[in-house]
């Protein structure tokens, strides 16, 4: 049996909260009584063997550790315990732009990024235009890379990650910045290199389909340590029961696992009748109000709710967003409350996930994953007696037939 792409053994990695440890005896003595306190391990006692040419996913809530451990394995940062062995260069892509220099063209960028990965000049000469090519930005390549949108700058990263000859490929959720089109582009090309070319991928993700379709395996990590391995099916399955529990047993306010700048934080969220009364169920074709509490420091200026509504078995179905829906709010309170009224509950029968983010001027405040788990009953969108929605999952199109 060949010896697997990578080895992780006891990897561990400890920051610390306050300040730099001092360097004299009582300032030592010091740091040692505080340690615990002061101290806090965003992984540790990762033991996992990842084979080569497998694309394995890493899922798990925000803020659990899956970054930190793309970052050890990238070398980016270094375990305070433990070791990893990777057998074979490595190429990350782990934030928009990583690795660029702003003040460079994209296609001086492809030739440093290359360089950086230990590619040789003519290596990367060959892979030049076909980089390019799949990057959808040649009209600008020769643009200093400070001018490119968070888009194009995605679009090529991930263009230099894929196609330059590295064994083994670590991909976070940067992805999600690209369109939908491009991202069905990159994991389609993740998919050919781990077929085709035998090369190794890790792949962070919250697309649980995009798991599923593209990964063999799946590891669950939470709280700094990896909890689950199986198949990716399985592991989805896992990570959608923990989220619905979670959602259901924990206070939005008090969720702890959520990711933003904090300006702005989700407070609650619960769906109410017209008249103000909380509904447990919502009913297919009837009116409903959801309402969406926000806290912050300071009164926000151009906050934008958006709400991803899915299924487990099926992923997103439909969007939420005031911005979306054109309604741009001006300067509001501190705290508050915003309400998203649906005349007719598009939603078949079943159980429904929200994963609710908050921007101000597209920088995000807030984001938590399943922040609301709904359900939906029986009911007769159109009052034609066709009760559609036992068997199937989706939502309804309010239409109107004719004949000629």
């Amino acid at each position: 049996m060949s010896n697997p792409a990578i080895e992780i053994e006891n990897l561990g990695k400890e920051y610390q909260l306050h300040g730099a440890k001092s360097s004299t005896l009582l300032g030592k003595l010091t740091n040692s009584l505080k340690r615990d306190k002061d101290t806090f391990w965003a992984l540790r006692n990762v033991n996992l063997n990842i084979e080569e040419g497998k694309v394995l996913g890493i899922i798990g809530p925000n803020g659990a550790g899956k970054s930190t451990l793309l970052k050890l394995l990238s070398r980016i940062t270094y375990p305070s315990e433990g070791k990893f062995t990777a057998r074979g260069r490595i190429s990350s892509l782990l934030e928009v732009g990583t690795g660029f220099h702003p003040e460079l063209s994209g296609l001086d960028n492809i030739f440093l990024n290359g360089s950086i990965l230990g590619m040789s000049k003519s290596e990367i000469e060959r892979a030049k235009d076909e980089i390019i090519d799949f990057s959808g930005v040649e009209k600008f390549i020769n643009m200093p890379v400070k001018h490119y949108s968070s888009g194009m700058k995605v679009r090529l990263a991930f263009s230099v990650a894929a196609h330059l000859t590295a064994e083994i490929l670590l991909i976070d959720e940067v992805l999600a910045v690209g369109d939908a089109s491009f991202q069905r582009k990159c994991l389609e090309r993740m998919e050919s290199v781990s077929q085709n070319q035998g090369r190794t991928i890790l792949f962070v993700s919250h697309n649980m389909r995009a798991v599923k379709d593209l990964c063999h395996d799946a590891a669950y990590i939470d709280g700094g340590q990896l909890t689950q391995y199986g198949t990716a099916d399985e592991i989805t399955r896992f990570y959608h029961q923990s989220l619905e529990e979670k959602a259901l047993d924990v206070q939005l306010e008090a969720r702890t696992d959520r990711e933003g700048t904090g300006s702005v934080k989700l407070s609650r969220m619960r769906f109410i009748a017209e008249d103000g009364t909380e509904l447990s169920q919502l009913t297919p074709g009837e009116t409903a109000v959801l309402e969406v509490g926000y806290t912050g420091a300071k009164s926000p200026e151009g906050l934008n709710v958006r709400l991803s509504i899915g299924r487990e078995n099926d992923g997103f179905i439909c969007a939420l967003s005031n911005h979306l829906a054109g309604e741009h709010f001006g300067t509001l309170p501190p705290n508050g409350t915003l309400r998203c009224k649906l005349d007719k509950v598009p939603f078949m029968t079943g159980k429904y996930t929200i994963n609710a983010r908050l921007t101000q001027h597209n920088i995000m405040t807030d984001d938590v994953k399943s922040a609301l788990v709904f359900e939906v009953g029986e009911g007769d969108y159109f009052n034609s007696g066709d009760l559609f929605s036992t068997t199937r999952t989706g939502v309804y199109i309010d239409q109107r037939w004719s004949a000629e």
